[in-house]
């Protein structure tokens, strides 16, 4: 296969083991051709090296929207591989809608999207993204590396800022690779219980994980006391207790260690993982598309650009909001068939357009809409509206329960929440 995978190099050299051809394309400099900036997916497929015309297009969740528009107008199968859907869940869930295929990394995740209709998804948890050498020599007792900043994660800062206090840890950021090999046992803590991509390098360091309980699948594919170590989220005493004790037993720690070490090689690598992958992409089809809810999501994708960028690029925003508009505009909304959650996107969508532009073409647009969709802040804003406009004598013969102040306020206060 000719594959162009972007975001990640997780896969290319497993991919080009198995004799594919891989054009990987990334925001930085890691990859084989450098996206600068928001392109169209046709465009960039123009401008790849050695003339390049990719079979299939694998997309590596980077924690962040698709930068790039035209998807639905492409017939390339594309996969997507989502890692942090415990925090960009809404996101996506409707980048499900755009994709012939998805994967999931946290298990956890599959019965929630398949209960909301999103079945084209299946689990394919995380794995070592490098393996270090053995080191005999130990510097650390125990260590917890990765992100402690209180902002983004305060009860983790509170919990290894107590742990400190009553045994022997050191707590600190940077690479992971240079510190666990040469610790006795590798500390692992989560965000939401995610089965993240510490718990496999901690244990491929040949390093004794102690981590918290959590499911996402942590024990479809690992056993506790054989390859890891487990204590109760959030307990510092029960971490405490097991760190004391392990680093009293040597011996013991040792032997789980190298069985969680082995069953990473065995398991859990990136070759490990592309064995799943390939098969998906060979399977794929772009035939059964749904170009409204293509469009749908898309807009929301855009709509998470522009509420990241509209402080600083202006100019930038301004073109972003008018896709998302167009997506908008571009859907038969009788065929659409998305949760009434996400309806107030589009909400959103005509609210900051008509602001950023001073326009007032959205009224209608909305109109347009709701005649399809049964949704109470079309109505509202419907109103705020014609208030704005002071047209009374339409507010009087369609909404005359909305004719006085208080109403009003509470109305406006509604519709300007919807400003990202």
């Amino acid at each position: 296969m000719k594959i162009l995978i972007f975001n990640q190099n997780w896969f290319c050299n497993a991919f080009r083991e198995c004799g594919d051809e891989v054009i990987h394309v990334s925001m930085r400099d890691d990859g084989d051709y450098k996206l600068s900036y928001f392109m169209d997916i046709a465009d960039i497929i123009k401008s790849l090296p050695n003339n390049f015309k990719p079979d299939r297009i694998l997309f590596l969740d980077n924690s962040a929207p698709l930068y790039m528009k035209g998807l639905e107008n492409i017939d390339i199968p594309m996969l997507f591989y989502s890692v942090d859907i415990y925090q960009h869940y809404t996101l996506h869930k409707l980048l499900n809608n755009v994709f012939d295929g998805m994967f999931v990394a946290m298990k956890d995740y599959i019965p929630r999207l398949n209960n909301e209709g999103y079945t084209n998804v299946k689990w394919l948890p995380l794995f070592a993204t490098k393996v270090c050498p053995l080191e005999l020599e130990k510097k650390y007792n125990a260590v917890f590396v990765g992100t402690l900043n209180e902002k983004l994660n305060p009860d983790r800062v509170k919990f290894f800022r107590e742990l400190e206090k009553i045994t022997d840890i050191y707590c600190t950021t940077g690479k992971w690779w240079e510190i666990f090999p040469k610790s006795h046992i590798v500390m692992n803590q989560t965000v939401k219980g995610d089965l993240n991509f510490r718990v496999f390098e901690a244990m491929g360091s040949g390093s004794l994980l102690l981590t918290e309980k959590s499911s996402n699948g942590l024990f479809d594919l690992f056993k506790d006391n054989v390859h890891m170590i487990t204590y109760n989220k959030g307990d510092i005493y029960d971490a405490k207790e097991k760190i004391d004790y392990y680093l009293s037993h040597l011996k013991e720690a040792n032997e789980i260690a190298r069985a969680g070490r082995e069953e990473i090689l065995k398991n859990h690598m990136p070759q490990n993982r592309v064995e799943v992958i390939r098969k998906e992409l060979i399977n794929l089809d772009s035939k059964n598309r749904n170009i409204d809810n293509m469009n749908f999501s898309m807009a929301v994708n855009y709509l998470e650009i522009f509420a990241s960028t509209k402080l600083h690029n202006e100019n930038f925003a301004k073109y972003i909001i008018t896709l998302a508009m167009q997506c908008f505009n571009n859907i038969n909304y009788q065929h659409l068939s998305i949760g009434r959650e996400d309806i107030p996107f589009i909400l959103s969508c005509a609210i900051n357009y008509d602001n950023i532009f001073r326009t007032n073409i959205c009224p209608n647009f909305i109109r347009k809409v709701k005649d399809d969709i049964d949704f109470e802040g079309f109505k509202l804003y419907d109103f705020w509206n014609l208030k704005n406009n002071h047209d009374m004598d339409i507010i009087n013969s369609i909404y005359p329960d909305f004719n006085n102040e208080n109403i009003y306020n509470l109305v406006n206060n509604y519709i300007t929440s919807f400003l990202l």
